[in-house]
């Protein structure tokens, strides 16, 4: 045969890693607005904390920690532009405690402070 079963058990390995890791970003997706322990990941994942940081990584270009971040800042970016919410209920509901965390790293995503993002929102 063209593949050798020691091949074919690795391509298996990654396809179920993969899976897991889908599960991962699922889990993400619907919780990034909470505290999420790694262990909790690692256990969907059905994989060690450190295979599954260097595994999710390679998948997806970013760290667990930056992919929370993305998906809390886009979430923020549309309720920003679509609700009133304050930037306290806003910061609170994508998971940040107080509203100048929420700021500084919005800034750090937008290169805008929320307030100015959503000035400019109405603005067009």
């Amino acid at each position: 045969p063209l593949y050798s079963s020691a091949a074919s058990d690795v391509y298996k390995r990654q396809e179920q890693d993969v899976a897991q890791l889908k599960n991962v970003i699922a889990y993400l997706n619907d919780h990034y607005a909470f505290d999420i322990p790694l262990e909790r990941l690692a256990k969907i994942a059905c994989m060690g904390t450190t295979k599954l940081k260097t595994s999710f990584k390679q998948l997806q270009g970013c760290t667990i920690t930056e992919y929370i971040q993305q998906r809390r800042m886009s979430q923020a970016e549309h309720l920003l532009i679509d609700t009133d919410f304050t930037m306290g209920q806003i910061a609170e509901m994508i998971g940040y405690s107080t509203s100048s965390r929420f700021a500084e790293l919005f800034r750090k995503s937008t290169g805008l402070l929320p307030i100015e993002y959503r000035k400019m929102a109405q603005q067009k």
